[in-house]
């Protein structure tokens, strides 16, 4: 499906450096890719889905690295062409390749790893970074306590 940006689109992104859009997955889909990463993160812990919520923030982030290499469903979403095709218009540049995906989450047991906004870049070790995507999945996507989670713009 095309996703047209309309002229308020692009210039909220230049003035600000960043932009949302809603319902860019159905509800369906955010179920569907909720549940493929807590079968994906439990499989690489060796645990059930259900401890998911005990597990400290640091592992949840290690383990929560290039899921999409271990999980055709998750693979389907990350590298979906809607969000190729959105961050190619926003930031005028093609072609775009996929640097990684991560997962951002909080534990009850965690020691909130991101307590002070970070930048994509302070976020990447990866040089030539040119933009970030953020899907937002409802807080049950893994089930925690609380969550902490700051990402400051780069300027």
């Amino acid at each position: 499906m095309h996703f047209a940006l309309a002229r308020e689109h692009l210039d909220f992104f230049y003035q600000h450096h960043y932009i949302e859009f809603e319902d860019l997955l159905t509800e369906a889909e955010v179920e569907s890719l909720s549940r493929a990463l807590q079968e994906t993160l439990a499989k690489r812990l060796h645990s059930k889905r259900e401890t998911l919520a005990k597990t400290d923030i640091k592992t949840l982030y290690l383990s929560g690295y290039d899921m999409w290499r271990d999980n055709p469903l998750i693979q389907k979403f990350v590298l979906r062409p809607q969000l190729a095709e959105i961050a190619s218009n926003l930031t005028k540049v093609r072609p775009l390749r996929i640097g990684f995906d991560q997962l951002f989450t909080a534990s009850e047991n965690s020691d909130h790893l991101f307590k002070k906004p970070r930048s994509l870049h302070q976020m990447s070790s990866i040089q030539g970074t040119v933009c970030g995507c953020i899907l937002h999945l409802s807080s049950s996507a893994i089930p925690v306590a609380q969550a902490t989670l700051a990402i400051e713009e780069d300027m």
